[in-house]
């Protein structure tokens, strides 16, 4: 498999704007935001989707989370049938403190073990 330069994939194999829904800020005013794919907001702002990110990123101090869509449901449904597949979360629920009360957190963060049972259940019936 070629070596991908760092930064470069996640925007290829999401399929650019329309593959990233930004799921979180800080600041009040950019939560109008909040769901919409890049090219969304690219679209509300009027500019180029890769300008309204950077605008974003500047508008939000950086504290801005999005979702990237980059896996195939039926690979992951395969993947899933193995028995040494194990399920795990790169997010963390957010503390309900001060600003952090006011962001959404990632689903992961929250899903896991609601995702891990359904798994679970599926495998079964998939092994007899």
């Amino acid at each position: 498999m070629p070596t991908r330069p760092h930064g470069k994939t996640s925007g290829r194999l999401s399929g650019g704007g329309d593959g990233v829904m930004l799921s979180s800020v800080l600041n009040p005013e950019l939560r109008k935001y909040e769901g919409m794919t890049l090219t969304q907001i690219g679209s509300a702002m009027g500019k180029d989707p890769r300008d309204a990110v950077m605008d974003l990123v500047i508008a939000d101090r950086g504290e801005s989370s999005v979702i990237i869509a980059i896996m195939n449901e039926e690979d992951v449904r395969t993947a899933l049938q193995h028995p040494l597949v194990g399920v795990g979360t790169d997010s963390g629920a957010k503390a309900r403190t001060a600003n952090s009360q006011e962001s959404k957190s990632h689903p992961r963060g929250w899903a896991h073990s609601a995702n891990s049972r359904q798994i679970r259940a599926r495998r079964a019936s998939a092994h007899p």
